[in-house]
């Protein structure tokens, strides 16, 4: 956060007055975002949005400094002296590879679970063949489980429908229980058994 400017704060740098007011629009952000409730996120979650205006503001200031030349380097190093701006990020910003890191986190592997990295480490191009294998496992997993639950429909309708034969084959197996697969067949499923035994 940047610090609070006061009467005894020396004076910004030309050209201050000019940014300002992106730069309130940036902290009234974060007041929103740091009052805003947490119920029903995950510890990790209340933070995200933190990490995301802190980014946007670093890059904005690193933006007009290093890509447009706008600012001025006395207004920069005052940017960054005040703590409107990451310097540790910016810096990771500088070194190639890096030019998209959304904050110091992802790079730091200690503060994950697995000891990986963000996903905004990973190249686009190996991004788009995961998430295309990803689809195709995720829509083998619900095809499945449709199936899974045609069946259990199917059991359950067989059962409904028949009960005295269910009995029958009840009476008719020496354990008392029905054979495996014989309900998944129906009621030719259950005639059958009825022959099996």
């Amino acid at each position: 956060m940047p610090k609070i400017r006061t009467q005894r704060t020396k004076r910004p740098p030309e050209g201050f007055d000019e940014i300002e007011p992106t730069l309130e629009e940036f902290a009234r952000k974060m007041r929103d975002v740091e009052n805003e409730s947490h119920e029903g996120k995950r510890v990790v979650e209340s933070s995200w949005p933190v990490f995301r205006i802190h980014h946007q503001r670093s890059r904005y200031i690193y933006d007009l400094y290093y890509k447009r030349k706008i600012i001025s380097r006395d207004l920069y190093d005052y940017l960054i002296k005040n703590k409107y701006a990451d310097a540790n990020l910016i810096a990771k910003w500088k070194k190639p590879g890096f030019e998209k890191l959304c904050c110091l986190r992802c790079i730091q592997p200690k503060d994950t679970n697995f000891g990986t990295t963000c996903i905004c480490r990973v190249p686009k191009e190996k991004l788009g063949e995961e998430n295309n294998q990803l689809a195709l496992d995720r829509k083998q997993v619900i095809k499945r489980k449709v199936m899974a639950i045609s069946k259990i429909s199917r059991v359950y309708n067989v059962l409904k429908e028949n009960p005295e034969l269910i009995n029958q084959l009840k009476t008719l197996s020496f354990n008392g229980k029905i054979p495996a697969g014989i309900l998944t067949k129906g009621e030719q499923g259950i005639k059958e058994g009825k022959l099996d035994n």
